[in-house]
């Protein structure tokens, strides 16, 4: 209304916008996931968002996983905003291969510690897809095991 106000009582509108919302529940996850994409910076936040969350020790419950970087130095928020500023070059071209794939999830951009031993700072960062980001690490942790996989 106008007004601001909604001509029901909050818990009649509360029935109304989850009918709503299960009746158009696919319509919804779509919306929601082609905002997602096509969003720079609401990617950029979540790259930040899962960097700090890795980082940061008690972050987690005690049920929840152990990153190896758990514990490391990571940027500040305005920090990791200037090095993607910065790189923008390199995570649009992998941005935009994985636009061109139909946003197949292998492919889209994620941040890569250099030097795994080091924490999320500048020097230590570059953009590589998610794919060649986890074949990067499954050859640091199993260096042999695409030889034996694929018996090279």
């Amino acid at each position: 209304m106008p007004d601001g106000h909604v001509n029901k009582c909050k818990e009649c509108n509360k029935v109304d916008v989850r009918e709503n919302y299960a009746k158009r529940a696919e319509y919804y996850r779509e919306y929601d996931k082609k905002r997602q994409r096509l969003s720079i910076d609401r990617i950029l936040s979540q790259r930040y968002n899962s960097i700090k969350a890795r980082c940061e020790k008690d972050y987690y419950s005690a049920k929840a996983r152990n990153y190896k970087v758990t514990g490391m130095a990571y940027l500040s928020k305005k920090e990791f905003m200037a090095w993607a500023d910065k790189n923008m070059e390199s995570f649009m071209a992998i941005y935009n291969d994985w636009a061109k794939s139909g946003y197949d999830t292998r492919l889209v951009p994620s941040v890569d510690r250099i030097d795994a031993k080091l924490g999320y700072i500048p020097s230590n960062m570059q953009w590589l897809s998610k794919s060649d980001n986890s074949k990067k690490q499954w050859s640091v942790d199993y260096p042999d095991y695409w030889k034996r996989a694929y018996k090279t």
